[in-house]
């Protein structure tokens, strides 16, 4: 029961109490002309009321102005979708709406959209908790499902009702005005291409062949994509990352695969690591579908050292990061000493091992060599220090740079020449 109405009742009694009466004269009136009467009293009684009452009525007036309408007009309208298309399962819609109130508290909106999306599927959040404004908005997602694409028509949301909740009075509500369309565009088959960047790298150096798998489209669901690998080098000896799938994650285009090569001492042809994209679930192989990188050998053969013994005539080589069986260029290989260098002509050699390889010289070299390398030691007879330089890919099964220099040869079996008549 509000004030007013219990102010109105005890007016209506203090009325009837002392009503006035003007039916008859008031005998009393004549004999005492200062008395008052009960009609008199209640006159006074009911101005002094109203008068009390008018003020109160002002006060309540006054602070309707600050008290919510249980009443107060509400609108809803849809506003838009974006994005405005779809064609793939797993894409959000956002649908925007306006929410219009004068002094309404209110805690939360729930819709019911019509259309072709459904009801439940939609969720109207954003509104402000126990707020007055004029307008705000709030927002409701969709995700597109598999049907949604294999239908193959638009998603259209129009009218609809809305319900407004408040913690002091009971939900309201209304139509739902305006409309969005979200259109349904045929979907362009996924393809997922490969490529390698960089695409050589030295075995023993600090970079990595990073191959990266890119779709055409950028999805809101993971795609698994089955990788094939070739090539000369051996996943686990000669490199490590190989793999037999990647995932490129739901919002991104591209994921990555990193193949570290293992470093190692031994002279060896360069390698390469072939990784193609192949047939999988979801997707179509795009191009290029294959990437090559190359893992390039940084472990030169090189000599280090040789010995010669004038009276065999073998020339005993040592040197590193060779293969046993590498077959050794004899026509790369000089040999310097008094009076100038010699290049040998005698015929190719095999490396007997890693480190070594021995070559018999033919009569024309070893009677040349004989005469540079004259003295036993590490000099000849001027004092020239003995050398064996080899010109590049003297190694003619590895590759094989130029080793000029420094690799003195060390000389046995000289005969001195001696006088046996005159």
């Amino acid at each position: 029961m509000s004030i007013i109405s219990r102010s109105s009742r005890s007016l209506k009694k203090l009325s009837s109490a002392y009503e006035v009466n003007t039916a008859a004269p008031d005998v009393q009136r004549a004999n005492h002309p200062a008395a008052v009467t009960p009609s008199a009293k209640s006159g006074a009684i009911v101005t002094l009321l109203k008068n009390k009452l008018g003020v109160f009525a002002a006060c309540l007036s006054l602070l309707g102005l600050f008290l919510p309408s249980f009443a107060a007009a509400q609108a809803l309208a849809l506003t838009g979708a974006s994005p405005s298309t779809f064609s793939t399962a797993g894409q959000v819609i956002t649908f925007s709406y306006a929410y219009d109130q004068t002094s309404r508290t209110t805690n939360g909106v729930s819709i019911s959209t019509a259309g072709n999306i459904p009801v439940s599927a939609l969720s109207c959040v954003g509104l402000p908790l126990l707020t007055l404004p004029s307008a705000t908005t709030c927002s409701a997602t969709y995700t597109i499902t598999a049907l949604d694409v294999s239908n193959g028509i638009d998603l259209l949301q129009v009218g609809g009702l809305f319900t407004a909740t408040s913690p002091i009075s009971a939900p309201t509500g209304g139509s739902i005005t305006g409309s969005a369309t979200v259109m349904f565009v045929a979907p362009v088959a996924l393809t997922v291409s490969i490529g390698v960047s960089p695409a050589t790298v030295l075995e023993d150096g600090g970079t990595n062949l990073v191959y990266t798998v890119t779709r055409s489209q950028n999805l809101g669901t993971a795609t698994t994509v089955n990788i094939n690998t070739a090539g000369t080098a051996t996943s686990g000896s000669d490199y490590t990352g190989g793999v037999t799938s990647v995932t490129i994650p739901a919002g991104a285009t591209t994921a990555t695969i990193t193949i570290n090569p293992t470093a190692d001492t031994v002279a060896e042809p360069d390698e390469t690591v072939i990784l193609s994209v192949a047939l999988g679930a979801g997707y179509n192989v795009g191009s290029p579908s294959s990437a090559t990188g190359t893992i390039q050998n940084d472990d030169f053969p090189s000599i280090t050292s040789a010995t010669y013994n004038a009276s065999t005539g073998i020339l005993n080589v040592t040197a590193v990061n060779m293969t046993a069986g590498d077959t050794i260029d004899v026509s790369k290989l000089s040999i310097t000493g008094q009076a100038g260098s010699y290049t040998l002509t005698t015929a190719n050699v095999t490396a007997s091992s890693s480190t070594a390889f021995a070559v018999t010289l033919n009569a024309a070299d070893k009677i040349a060599i004989n005469g540079i390398l004259n003295n036993n030691g590490t000099t000849a007879v001027d004092t020239t220090t003995y050398n064996l330089s080899a010109a590049a890919n003297w190694d003619a099964t590895t590759a094989s740079a130029a080793d000029l220099t420094g690799n003195g040869i060390t000389v046995s079996s000289v005969t001195a020449p001696t006088i046996t008549s005159a």
